[in-house]
């Protein structure tokens, strides 16, 4: 049992609240060193904003450098996917975002949500 319970993942569905600010995060903690706090303490987390869109390479490097090797994002699927395409003639749009959450620093993605 507890080798099946090693391969679980515990995250949640992001990590940029101010509200957690004083009750996850210490005080005075800045928004941007928020990852890299939470990734200490999870390790694993969903990125709601690529509903959105597919981040920039930049952003995604960052999230990819402020996190250890281990720690896992679950990107949620681009609309223009799910909901404007219906998972239908979406090849280009499926490799752009798999593309991009690869990135140059390794694949930190095992799963997508829909």
């Amino acid at each position: 049992m507890l080798k099946e319970i090693s391969k679980l993942h515990i995250g949640t569905s992001g990590w940029s609240y101010k509200d957690w600010q004083g009750v996850f995060y210490p005080r005075r903690r800045k928004a941007a060193e928020y990852l890299a706090y939470y990734s200490q303490k999870m390790d694993s987390v969903d990125i709601d904003s690529t509903f959105y869109g597919v981040p920039g390479v930049s952003i995604v490097e960052n999230c990819f450098k402020n996190t250890s090797d281990h720690f896992l994002f679950c990107p949620k699927v681009p609309k223009q996917i799910t909901h404007e395409k219906r998972l239908s003639n979406c090849g280009h749009e499926w490799g752009v975002f798999l593309e991009r959450m690869r990135s140059n620093e390794g694949c930190k993605s095992r799963s997508a949500l829909i």
